[in-house]
């Protein structure tokens, strides 16, 4: 059964938080982020994930947010072991569309 969220049950905020993440520019870098269970966000152009091309990764730990570009994403070899390895759980939003664009990609 699926239930629905009174108005009255949003939780208050107090005040604006800000939101700050880290842009991974290197391969050692990431190799030092994905070493425990994360959630991945992958940003497409268009919601066609058939046609769209990748801009660029989000990833969370709940603590802490990074971005990992495309180009980066395509060309390490640590991101793919760390996607295809079943030592760590991976979280995703739309695990359709994301896992259309990896077997594109390979």
């Amino acid at each position: 059964m699926i239930q629905t969220r009174k108005k009255s049950d949003a939780p208050l905020v107090s005040k604006a938080s800000e939101y700050k993440y880290e842009a991974i520019e290197t391969e050692e870098r990431l190799k030092e982020v994905l070493n425990k269970d994360l959630s991945l966000y992958f940003e497409f152009s268009d919601f066609n994930y058939h046609k769209a091309t990748l801009w660029g990764i989000g990833i969370s730990d709940l603590e802490n947010n990074y971005f990992v570009s495309s180009d980066l994403f395509i060309q390490s070899e640590t991101f793919k072991n760390y996607l295809k390895s079943n030592q760590y759980k991976k979280y995703t939003y739309n695990y359709k569309g994301v896992s259309v664009y990896l077997k594109w990609q390979d």
